[in-house]
C-alpha cells in the first residue's frame, strides 16, 4: 500500500477551493487521520459517490448518509493502520503476536474443511451443504492453547455473533467426524488425533463476523446491540438448523 497524497498537498488544501480530489481520481492520505481536512473531503467525495451509485439506499435520509459516512471512515481508518504497520519495524511481540494470529486462522480453516468433509461420509447431512458453506472458515470458533502437565488443551472460543443454535448444530459435525475416525470410517489417517478442543462458555471479544445469514444464526443480544444492523448485518430469513434423526443414530 502506497500513499499518493503527499505532506505538502495535506497542508495546503483548503476545502473551500473545491474537493481534494474527484472520484475518478480519488486519493487519500495515509500518512494523515481520517479527521484531517484533506481525509474528510475523501470521505464526503466518496460518500456522494457511493449514493450517487446504489440508487437502493434513500440517500436523502440523514441517517443513511451517516451510516455510509461512519462505514467509509472505519474503512479509512482500517487503511491508514495497516499502512503504518507495514511501514514500521516489527518488535519481537508484534511478530509473535502476528504468527499466534496465523495459527488462529490455520486452525479454523481445518475445523472448517473438516466439517465439510464429514459430509461426504453421510448422505444425510447432504441437505446442510448450503448452510455449511455459508459460514466460511471465517464462522469457526477459534481457540487458545494452554499446557496441562505434558498435555496440550485447547479451549474454544465461540464468535460473540453467533447463535446457541447455530453453534449447537456445529457440534454435531464435530462428534460425527470423532465417531468416524475412531471406527476408522475415514480409511487409514495418518497424522495426529485432532486437538482436544473443551468447550468453555468463552466468548470472542473480536467484532468481526460473517453477514448475510440466516437471521437466527446470529445472537441476538449481539444482533440487537448493532448499529444499522439490516445494513451492515444484512440477515436472510431465519433457517431451521438441525440434523435429522437418521445423522443421529
Amino acid at each position: 500500500m502506497k500513499n499518493v497524497v503527499t505532506e505538502q498537498e495535506a497542508n495546503t488544501f483548503n476545502p473551500e477551493l473545491g474537493p481534494c480530489c474527484d472520484p475518478v481520481h480519488f486519493r487519500v492520505h495515509l500518512e494523515g487521520t481520517t479527521c484531517n481536512v484533506w481525509n474528510k473531503s475523501a470521505i464526503g467525495i466518496f460518500v456522494n459517490r457511493f449514493l450517487t451509485t446504489h440508487p437502493e439506499y434513500p440517500s436523502e435520509q440523514e441517517s443513511v448518509q451517516e451510516m455510509v459516512r461512519m462505514k467509509s471512515q472505519a474503512t479509512l481508518d482500517s487503511m491508514i493502520r495497516w499502512y503504518r504497520k507495514s511501514n514500521t519495524p516489527r518488535t519481537k511481540e508484534e511478530k509473535d503476536e502476528s504468527w499466534l494470529e496465523k495459527n488462529h486462522k490455520e486452525r479454523k480453516r481445518k475445523l472448517y474443511h473438516r466439517r465439510c468433509d464429514i459430509m461426504f461420509l453421510y448422505p444425510s447431512l447432504t441437505s446442510q451443504h448450503d448452510l455449511l458453506e455459508q459460514l466460511t472458515p471465517a464462522g469457526m470458533s477459534s481457540d487458545k492453547e494452554q499446557t496441562v502437565g505434558h498435555h496440550k488443551q485447547y479451549h474454544v472460543i465461540e464468535p460473540a455473533w453467533r447463535s446457541d443454535v447455530m453453534t449447537a448444530w456445529l457440534w454435531i459435525f464435530d462428534a460425527l467426524y470423532s465417531h468416524a475416525r475412531r471406527d476408522k470410517v475415514c480409511g487409514n489417517q495418518r497424522g495426529s488425533d485432532p486437538r482436544m478442543r473443551i468447550s468453555d462458555v468463552e466468548r470472542s471479544m473480536s467484532r468481526k463476523f460473517v453477514p448475510e445469514l440466516p437471521r437466527n444464526a446470529y445472537d441476538n443480544i449481539w444482533f440487537n446491540s448493532q448499529i444499522y444492523a439490516k445494513d451492515t448485518v444484512r440477515p436472510g430469513p431465519p433457517v431451521q438448523y438441525f440434523h435429522n434423526a437418521k445423522t443421529l443414530e
